[in-house]
């Protein structure tokens, strides 16, 4: 979806039409490849027999790199991403990408700011991000009594987390979804684990929630509606940011 005055070539449409998620070919093959086993290295430990069967089947089917015509295309495409301050994203439901003005787009994620009543921390705030993985790791390391492989639970190179907003193109003004993705976050797997825990400790589960729409339909299935009835869904708007809570120190 371009929503912008600037034309793309057909080349260039077909090769977004492929979607964000779509993997390209790698430009150097072989960089990508140790990447590829530093990666999977990391992700299942180095003393795994599994790493070793994984990297001799990375090496015996090696990478294809891009061809030139695709390169080029790529190359095209960027420079005029660049060239006309654009920026490529995603549409919120879907997988399609939106071609947008960056002026625009930081305008949408500004206001999302502001009607969410979000305050930016002053420069001389004391919280030290730095520190904050070292306590982390720290404490991890000092729970071993619950924590029983403390390697499993560090995230191995933590940065700051970054938000960036989704088009919501069936929306009137094609607001902004906000999205924060705490994968690279010191306490991700922290978090994760300690879920698993809590959910293991206490079996609570409302009865008025459910886990998707399907689950929604088989337990709607044999309701009778009564007569002129109408089945009506809520769209709650900023949620999260109504809820009062106080700052986190």
């Amino acid at each position: 979806m371009n929503l912008t005055n600037t034309e793309l070539t057909d080349p260039e449409v077909n090769l977004l039409q492929k979607g964000l998620k779509h993997s390209l070919p790698p430009i150097n093959p072989v960089q990508a490849t140790k990447e590829l086993i530093a990666d999977l290295s990391i992700k299942i430990g180095s003393n795994n027999s599994l790493s070793g069967q994984c990297s001799q089947l990375i090496k015996n089917h090696p990478l294809q790199p891009m061809d030139s015509k695709t390169r080029s295309i790529l190359t095209g495409l960027r420079k005029k991403l660049n060239h006309e301050n654009l920026i490529l994203t995603r549409a919120d439901k879907g997988s399609t990408a939106v071609v947008m003005k960056r002026n625009d787009y930081d305008s949408k994620i500004l206001q999302f700011l502001e009607d969410s009543n979000c305050k930016v921390a002053s420069v001389d705030s004391t919280f030290n991000f730095s520190s904050h993985v070292s306590q982390v790791r720290t404490i991890v390391n000092k729970s071993k009594s619950i924590i029983k492989n403390p390697d499993a639970i560090l995230v191995p190179n933590p940065v700051p987390l970054r938000l960036y907003g989704l088009v919501k193109l069936h929306k009137e003004n094609i607001p902004i979804r906000p999205v924060v993705s705490f994968i690279s976050a010191p306490t991700f797997k922290l978090g994760k684990f300690l879920d698993r825990v809590y959910k293991s400790l206490i079996d609570f589960r409302s009865e008025y929630s459910i886990r998707n729409s399907i689950e929604l339909v088989n337990k709607i299935a044999n309701v009778a509606p009564p007569p002129d009835s109408f089945l009506v869904s809520f769209d709650v708007r900023m949620m999260f940011p109504s809820i009062p809570l106080p700052p986190y120190h």
